[in-house]
């Protein structure tokens, strides 16, 4: 359990990240160095939606933006989980977690929707979709490569 937690963490922090790296080699060497997940991730998306030069820049700003503030939903929603939740705790304090957590779910929502109508003023439908596709299809990707690792 705790390492799907750490893999869930993961693949929530590795959104961002400051350079491109060749097309088609999206897997960094060892998966260890500073970024690397971040790097290979934006390598990844770049190659499969086929981002133009002049898409690129606008893309990532954006991307990137939502992608730290789906970490800090995540962190906060982490901490609820953690520490919230407690059975010995007074029954409104409990309501109380479940709501801040509906809250926070909805503001996840509320956020990938700004998103969509953010990229789309940047990149066409079908690279959306694909950019949907593709964040699914590296996270299935790492997880294969944790699994081999074990």
């Amino acid at each position: 359990m705790k390492r799907l937690f750490w893999i869930m963490c993961l693949l929530t922090g590795i959104f961002g990240g400051q350079a491109l790296a060749q097309p088609g080699s999206w897997r960094a060497p060892h998966g260890r160095e500073k970024g690397g997940n971040r790097t290979s991730k934006k390598t990844f998306i770049s190659d499969r939606i086929n981002l133009t030069e002049a898409q690129a820049p606008a893309f990532w700003e954006i991307y990137d933006q939502y992608s730290e503030q789906k970490i800090q939903l995540k962190r906060q929603m982490a901490r609820i989980r953690r520490d919230g939740y407690s059975l010995a705790a007074q029954d409104a304090d409990l309501l109380a977690d479940i709501e801040q957590m509906f809250a926070l779910r909805q503001k996840e929502l509320d956020l990938e929707k700004e998103l969509k109508d953010k990229l789309l003023k940047v990149i066409n439908v079908r690279q959306l979709a694909e950019l949907y596709r593709s964040e699914k299809d590296f996270l299935a990707e790492l997880v294969r490569i944790f699994r081999e690792r074990e």
